[in-house]
Protein backbone atom coordinates (compact mmCIF):
# COMPACT_ATOMS: atom_id res chain seq x y z
CA UNK A 1 0.00 0.00 0.00
CA UNK A 2 1.23 3.52 -0.86
CA UNK A 3 0.33 7.10 0.16
CA UNK A 4 1.75 10.19 -0.48
CA UNK A 5 1.81 13.57 1.26
CA UNK A 6 3.78 17.08 1.29
CA UNK A 7 3.50 20.03 3.82
CA UNK A 8 4.32 23.45 2.92
CA UNK A 9 5.81 25.60 5.09
CA UNK A 10 6.92 28.78 5.48
CA UNK A 11 10.21 30.73 5.50
CA UNK A 12 10.70 29.71 9.38
CA UNK A 13 9.69 26.08 9.23
CA UNK A 14 6.24 26.90 10.25
CA UNK A 15 3.16 24.82 8.94
CA UNK A 16 0.98 26.51 5.80
CA UNK A 17 -0.58 23.70 4.46
CA UNK A 18 0.04 19.75 4.62
CA UNK A 19 -1.88 17.20 1.87
CA UNK A 20 -2.35 13.14 1.73
CA UNK A 21 -3.54 11.09 -0.79
CA UNK A 22 -4.18 7.33 -0.39
CA UNK A 23 -2.29 5.59 -3.97
CA UNK A 24 -3.16 1.87 -3.29
CA UNK A 25 -0.82 -0.61 -4.50
CA UNK A 26 2.45 0.48 -6.07
CA UNK A 27 5.89 1.65 -5.76
CA UNK A 28 7.58 3.87 -4.42
CA UNK A 29 9.00 6.59 -7.45
CA UNK A 30 4.81 6.51 -8.30
CA UNK A 31 4.33 7.52 -4.80
CA UNK A 32 6.90 10.32 -5.01
CA UNK A 33 6.12 11.61 -8.19
CA UNK A 34 2.24 11.65 -7.18
CA UNK A 35 3.32 13.57 -4.42
CA UNK A 36 5.05 15.91 -5.93
CA UNK A 37 2.46 15.84 -9.02
CA UNK A 38 -0.10 17.01 -5.97
CA UNK A 39 2.47 19.50 -4.39
CA UNK A 40 2.97 21.43 -7.45
CA UNK A 41 -1.02 21.47 -8.27
CA UNK A 42 -2.06 22.61 -5.00
CA UNK A 43 0.98 25.97 -5.72
CA UNK A 44 -0.17 26.48 -8.32
CA UNK A 45 -3.56 26.56 -7.53
CA UNK A 46 -3.04 28.93 -4.62
CA UNK A 47 -0.61 30.99 -6.11
CA UNK A 48 2.33 30.02 -4.13
CA UNK A 49 5.84 31.33 -5.30
CA UNK A 50 9.57 30.89 -4.28
CA UNK A 51 9.13 27.20 -3.71
CA UNK A 52 11.92 24.60 -2.35
CA UNK A 53 10.15 21.17 -3.61
CA UNK A 54 12.45 18.59 -1.13
CA UNK A 55 12.17 14.99 -2.22
CA UNK A 56 13.77 12.38 -0.77
CA UNK A 57 14.56 10.11 -3.91
CA UNK A 58 17.18 10.97 -6.49
CA UNK A 59 15.27 8.80 -8.85
CA UNK A 60 12.53 11.91 -9.29
CA UNK A 61 14.65 14.39 -9.16
CA UNK A 62 16.74 12.63 -12.17
CA UNK A 63 12.84 11.55 -14.05
CA UNK A 64 11.80 15.69 -13.10
CA UNK A 65 15.25 16.90 -15.40
CA UNK A 66 16.66 14.39 -17.82
CA UNK A 67 16.10 15.21 -21.24
CA UNK A 68 13.86 12.86 -23.00
CA UNK A 69 11.21 10.92 -20.68
CA UNK A 70 8.35 10.13 -23.49
CA UNK A 71 8.99 6.80 -23.81
CA UNK A 72 9.41 6.23 -19.79
CA UNK A 73 6.27 4.33 -18.33
CA UNK A 74 5.69 7.18 -15.90
CA UNK A 75 5.74 9.52 -18.60
CA UNK A 76 1.96 11.36 -18.22
CA UNK A 77 2.65 11.73 -14.44
CA UNK A 78 6.55 13.30 -15.57
CA UNK A 79 4.92 15.56 -18.03
CA UNK A 80 2.26 16.62 -15.72
CA UNK A 81 5.08 17.53 -13.01
CA UNK A 82 7.22 19.21 -15.98
CA UNK A 83 4.15 21.04 -16.75
CA UNK A 84 3.12 22.32 -13.60
CA UNK A 85 6.76 23.45 -12.91
CA UNK A 86 7.06 25.95 -15.67
CA UNK A 87 3.84 27.29 -13.83
CA UNK A 88 5.63 28.34 -11.02
CA UNK A 89 7.90 31.38 -10.72
CA UNK A 90 11.24 30.57 -9.27
CA UNK A 91 10.86 26.63 -7.69
CA UNK A 92 14.15 24.99 -6.44
CA UNK A 93 14.18 21.41 -6.16
CA UNK A 94 16.68 19.38 -4.29
CA UNK A 95 17.31 16.09 -2.63
CA UNK A 96 16.83 15.85 1.29
CA UNK A 97 17.87 12.66 3.26
CA UNK A 98 14.85 10.60 4.41
CA UNK A 99 15.80 11.14 8.15
CA UNK A 100 15.12 15.41 6.54
CA UNK A 101 11.92 14.24 5.36
CA UNK A 102 9.59 12.82 8.49
CA UNK A 103 6.74 15.29 8.50
CA UNK A 104 5.80 14.53 4.63
CA UNK A 105 6.73 10.41 5.35
CA UNK A 106 3.94 10.80 8.11
CA UNK A 107 1.52 12.59 5.79
CA UNK A 108 2.10 9.86 4.03
CA UNK A 109 1.70 6.92 5.70
CA UNK A 110 -1.83 8.74 6.68
CA UNK A 111 -2.55 8.76 3.07
CA UNK A 112 -2.39 5.05 3.10
CA UNK A 113 -5.13 4.75 5.70
CA UNK A 114 -7.38 7.69 3.82
CA UNK A 115 -11.27 6.68 2.94
CA UNK A 116 -11.10 9.35 -0.02
CA UNK A 117 -8.57 9.49 -2.53
CA UNK A 118 -6.83 12.58 -1.45
CA UNK A 119 -7.36 15.13 1.53
CA UNK A 120 -5.57 18.65 2.36
CA UNK A 121 -5.24 19.47 5.71
CA UNK A 122 -5.40 23.11 6.91
CA UNK A 123 -4.15 22.42 10.72
CA UNK A 124 -1.42 20.54 11.65
CA UNK A 125 -2.46 17.29 13.19
CA UNK A 126 -0.96 16.16 16.37
CA UNK A 127 1.51 13.55 15.21
CA UNK A 128 2.38 15.62 12.42
CA UNK A 129 2.81 19.00 14.71
CA UNK A 130 5.41 16.51 16.72
CA UNK A 131 7.40 16.06 14.08
CA UNK A 132 7.61 19.47 12.66
CA UNK A 133 8.49 20.79 15.76
CA UNK A 134 11.19 18.70 16.56
CA UNK A 135 11.96 19.44 12.57
CA UNK A 136 11.90 23.35 13.07
CA UNK A 137 14.20 23.39 16.25
CA UNK A 138 16.60 21.80 14.38
CA UNK A 139 17.06 18.42 16.42
CA UNK A 140 19.04 16.08 14.26
CA UNK A 141 18.47 12.28 13.11
CA UNK A 142 21.05 10.13 12.92
CA UNK A 143 22.02 8.41 10.17
CA UNK A 144 22.77 5.07 9.85
CA UNK A 145 25.61 4.10 7.31
CA UNK A 146 26.95 0.50 6.82
CA UNK A 147 30.98 0.46 6.23
CA UNK A 148 32.47 -2.17 4.50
Amino acid sequence: MAGAGRVFRDHLGNWILGFARNIGHTTSIVAELWAIRDGLKLAVSRGYNGLILETDSRTALTLLHAENCNFHSLAVLISDCRVLLRQLPDVQTTHIYREANSVADCLAKIGTRLNNPFAVFEQCNMNVAMLLLSDTIGNSVPRDVTII
